[in-house]
């Protein structure tokens, strides 16, 4: 079994933004416990496949492939803070046109064909920065992070990759399985 998901690269210039947050957000609250995303891992998670048995890997890459091809190179946009409850420290992206939502139900529907669970929660593209350990002390942090200002950087989503997550004393790691290019002739 491999613990599996799907995302969206980010730009470097989105990356260093994220970044510049997080290391702001660090300075401003040192007492608050949260794990801060490394600088390799940050992502836009499209769907969380979690523990699934490596021999549906090449079945899941032939759908996957599928799932991505009527899609292009398109572009979003960091548009300013934001946080879910008092555990999730995140990067809200527009996406004007819809298009990581349609990108992310075509990878959701294909997924379903293994029996893994639809996504039923509503799906909101965004960058996680941080998840905080214990909330008792977070309040502020999160107020300092919804009221900073966020670049509000474009950058084009032209890839997405199926990673393996693996988890260590010393961090999460993520190791690219398959990249799948937007490249779909319009």
């Amino acid at each position: 079994m491999k613990r599996l998901f799907i995302a969206a690269e980010i730009s470097d210039e989105a990356r260093r933004i994220a970044l510049a947050q997080s290391k702001d957000l660090r300075s401003a609250s040192p007492a608050v416990k949260a794990s801060w995303v490394k600088p390799e891992n940050l992502h836009i998670t499209l769907k969380f496949l979690g523990d699934t048995d490596e021999a549906l890997i090449r079945h899941l890459v032939c759908v996957l492939t599928e799932a991505v091809s009527e899609f292009g190179p398109f572009q979003l946009r960091l548009s300013g803070p934001m946080a879910f409850g008092k555990r999730v420290i995140a990067i809200n992206i527009d996406d004007e046109a819809g298009t990581v939502l349609r990108l992310q139900k075509s990878i959701d529907s294909a997924c379903s064909q293994f029996g893994i669970p639809l996504e039923h929660r509503r799906f909101h593209t965004h960058l996680t920065i941080a998840r905080i350990r214990d909330d008792r002390s977070a309040a502020s942090l999160i107020d300092i992070h919804l009221s900073s200002d966020i670049k509000k950087v474009k950058f084009v989503l032209s890839r997405i990759v199926l990673y393996e997550s693996i988890m260590l004393r010393s961090g999460v790691f993520y190791i690219p399985l398959e990249t799948f290019p937007l490249n779909a002739k319009s």
